[in-house]
């Protein structure tokens, strides 16, 4: 089981490298580090970790193909495997709705965009020109895996037809022991090999309220990004969803704070105090996943966060394998 932590770029870049460090220092195995417009570069974070970091992996993303073509997201890559050579990933997704409208472009075709995009990059990164002359003039350091960022189905499933792994969405949290088997089944038709991961907003704090408070503005982002239909579910009718939007779209965290309901925001997020936070990571499909990467604000104060969530999860872990059944062939 894979063990990754993300972080957001809107902290300065010394504050990231801190608490990189000590994702480092208890174990945590890579940091992801998001990418939006409001916020720092996750590429310039990227090579700045890099840099200073030891043995943390790094992930870059999710980019998306249509903010930023395909062969720049190569370009970006395969330099920065040049500062820290076999650590590094890159994510790649659709994009947030929201984001894309903000910055003037309109999602279409999102599946066909994620797709030809994954077979450019990749392509590009194992070297040499492309039938349309796209090509690099320099080849990456090591291998990079590139991660293919998936919500509804049918992108589940592109991203195990394609991927060298998959993040699956915090917002398939209720339901992701099926999004889990969508990808694999999609993997195993394309007779590949993929790394299910599964991406969980988290936020942990001994004031269970205090904690999901703190967990609301990165609900509120993923909510404004979602389908009228999947926000309806949750009990928001497309009144409050288009406030909701206005409201990410001006950076009004405390009125977002106000507006959804904190069983909206327990639905989506693994939020409370340490000892509610293991009986909810109890209840997930572990046992199903690769790897698990935990996002969002990890707490209220994400120094002492880091280090409880990292103890409850391998604990959680390690109860789930003494208790799981053993297979045929280990059976005396």
């Amino acid at each position: 089981m894979k063990i990754s932590i993300e972080l957001a770029p809107r902290l300065p870049l010394w504050a990231l490298r801190i608490l990189s460090s000590m994702a480092e220092k208890v174990g945590f195995e890579a940091v992801w580090l998001s990418e939006h417009y409001f916020n720092r570069s996750s590429v310039v974070a990227a090579a700045y970790l890099l840099s200073h970091l030891k043995r943390l992996a790094v992930g870059v993303g999710v980019l998306n193909p249509y903010v930023l073509h395909p062969a720049v997201m190569a370009q970006v890559a395969a330099s920065l495997t040049e500062v820290g050579p076999g650590r590094v990933m890159l994510g790649v997704g659709a994009g947030d709705v929201t984001t894309l409208e903000a910055l003037g472009y309109l999602r279409k075709d999102a599946v066909e965009r994620v797709r030809a995009c994954v077979r450019t990059v990749k392509g590009l990164l194992q070297g040499g020109g492309l039938n349309d002359g796209l090509r690099l003039d320099f080849r990456a350091a090591s291998q990079v895996p590139v991660y293919v960022a998936a919500q509804g189905p049918k992108m589940l499933e592109l991203a195990g037809e394609v991927g060298d792994g998959v993040l699956i969405n915090s917002a398939n949290l209720p339901h992701l022991r099926d999004s889990v088997g969508l990808v694999r089944s999609s993997a195993s038709r394309s007779g590949r090999s993929v790394s299910v991961e599964a991406e969980l907003l988290v936020s942990v704090h001994e004031d269970s309220k205090k904690a999901i408070k703190t967990v609301k503005p990165y609900v509120a982002v993923m909510l404004a990004g979602s389908s009228a239909d999947f926000a309806r579910v949750l009990g928001f009718d497309e009144d409050l969803l288009s406030r909701l939007k206005v409201l990410v779209g001006r950076g009004r965290w405390l009125d977002v704070q106000e507006l959804i309901p904190d069983d909206v925001a327990s639905a989506l997020s693994v939020a409370g105090n340490p000892r509610e936070f293991a009986t909810a990571l109890e209840g997930l499909p572990i046992e199903e996943l690769d790897g698990l990467v935990l996002g969002g604000p990890i707490g209220p104060n994400p120094r002492p966060a880091i280090v409880e969530v990292h103890r409850a999860l391998m604990r959680s872990i390690s109860r789930g394998a003494r208790s799981a059944p053993r297979s045929s062939a280990q059976r005396p």
